[in-house]
């Protein structure tokens, strides 16, 4: 999933997660996300709006900046 928007951002194509399953990442996620931090996959979670979508959750969960742009 999250690979999915990592290469779709690299190759600058539009990304268009699937919602239901995003939400269920976030939920899995969110209580390990000591682990996942310690794991060295993974950054610290970068603040997001309150009212952001599931995605623009998800993607600054793993530590990525949802604004990312590939150099050339």
């Amino acid at each position: 999933l999250i690979h999915t928007w990592d290469l779709a951002t690299a190759t600058g194509q539009a990304v268009q997660l699937d919602e239901p399953i995003v939400v269920e990442a976030i939920a899995g996620m969110e209580p390990i996300t000591d682990m996942l931090v310690a794991s060295g996959h993974y950054g610290v979670p970068v603040a997001v709006v309150a009212d952001a979508d599931s995605t623009s959750r998800l993607i600054p969960f793993t530590g990525r900046e949802p604004t990312w742009t590939p150099s050339h």
